[in-house]
């Protein structure tokens, strides 16, 4: 059986999207250190590193009331 030229190019000019469901919350330092370098064999010293970066990151993001005043 044939394929429909068509459908296939519809297919990729408009393909099926789904919205990813995520809840933010807090960062799990211990959870990412686990998955990354005792699941994935990443380095440590690396995730530790960009841990920490990601931190400083989220710390300065979040600003108090006054910057609204």
């Amino acid at each position: 059986s044939q394929a429909d030229p068509s459908a296939i190019l519809d297919f990729f000019q408009n393909p099926p999207v789904m919205d990813p469901e995520y809840e933010e919350g807090e960062l799990d330092s211990e959870k990412v250190k686990e998955i990354l370098v005792t699941d994935h064999d990443f380095s440590q010293e690396r995730v530790e590193s960009g841990l920490e970066d990601l931190e400083k990151a989220l710390e300065s993001r979040q600003s108090g009331l006054d910057s609204f005043v």
